[in-house]
């Protein structure tokens, strides 16, 4: 992820999925909300949402992180 600056090395995160009807709508691109909480050494509270109308709230801890800014987007897949 390159985001206009220094890109955290891993993120470990976990959190709720609303408005998933099916599994398909689960992959894809992601707006991260502008309400993201920052908490300190690298703790977040984000809020994600997909054109299908997929909402995830999760809680994420960056390692590496030093001047990155907020990612607008994050793309998921699945395996």
């Amino acid at each position: 992820m390159n985001n206009g600056g220094t890109s955290a090395e891993s993120v470990e995160a976990k959190g709720e999925v609303y408005n998933l009807s099916s599994i398909e709508n689960f992959p894809g691109t992601y707006t991260v909300s502008d309400k993201t909480l920052i908490l300190l050494q690298g703790k977040t509270h984000e809020r994600f949402e997909n054109k299908k109308g997929t909402v995830i709230y999760a809680d994420a801890v960056a390692a590496g992180v030093s001047t990155s800014m907020k990612p607008e987007q994050i793309v998921i897949t699945l395996k």
